[in-house]
């Protein structure tokens, strides 16, 4: 027997028209915290690309709002605060742009 976790991350893409875009479940937590974490990394991973393709950090938080999964969290109780993924990626991207790339 199989139990649900309680929280859930789906992704929407930030590509398609809102007609065709689908939720894709991207994994299920047992903690707010950890599917927090999960889709930090996740917009993070897309910046980072971003990033060392040559990207400045105006242009990779644009490119994620224009061309990305978008992870949403769903679950569990309304206690925590709702995670923003577009603001997630203004802030990290400057924070990842001002880093210099470890060799």
């Amino acid at each position: 027997m199989t139990t649900e976790k309680p929280y859930k991350v789906e992704s929407y893409d930030s590509y398609g028209s809102p007609d065709e875009r689908r939720p894709m479940l991207q994994g299920e937590f047992n903690s707010y915290e950890e599917a927090l974490t999960f889709s930090k990394e996740m917009v993070a991973k897309f910046i980072r690309e971003r990033i060392s393709e040559g990207q400045n950090a105006a242009d990779a938080a644009w490119s994620f709002r224009c061309g990305a999964e978008v992870p949403m969290i769903f679950g569990g109780s309304d206690d925590h605060e709702y995670f923003q993924p577009y603001d997630y990626a203004d802030l990290i991207a400057v924070e990842l742009a001002d880093k210099p790339e470890k060799r």
